[in-house]
């Protein structure tokens, strides 16, 4: 039996983390972008994240993400400005106060605790 590296499991875990993300806003299968508004299929639209992938104790964590299209997370790099401006109104200055702390928190997380967490969104899609 092959076992898979570190980065396949977080490569995993990135794309449960972001299909969970794209189904839990979604509504009849359509997703709204948090920052201009622009509707398609959750198929068709990305998990933005608040504060960069390379953070990785914010990475998977719910309150740092929300559901972009295409445009608005890779070619406006985020829109981090109404990003911001809208996720300070819809989580407060504590969570946003909270998420900025966590970010520099090291993460040292082995294949167990990754699998654990694949395990933990592929669980909640399935309650969905």
């Amino acid at each position: 039996m092959r076992q898979h590296t570190k980065k396949y499991y977080i490569r995993k875990l990135d794309d449960i983390f972001s299909k969970y993300i794209r189904l839990k806003y979604a509504r009849g299968g359509i997703c709204e972008c948090y920052t201009c508004g622009k509707r398609n299929k959750w198929q068709n639209m990305q998990c933005g994240h608040f504060f960069s992938r390379r953070y990785y104790a914010t990475r998977w964590d719910e309150n740092n993400v929300r559901v972009q299209c295409i445009s608005c997370n890779v070619f406006h790099e985020g829109e981090k400005i109404i990003f911001t401006q809208k996720l300070f109104k819809e989580i407060g200055a504590e969570k946003m106060q909270l998420l900025g702390i966590k970010k520099n928190n090291i993460m040292n997380m082995g294949i167990f605790e990754l699998k654990t967490l694949i395990t933990l969104y592929e669980n909640k899609m399935k309650i969905k």
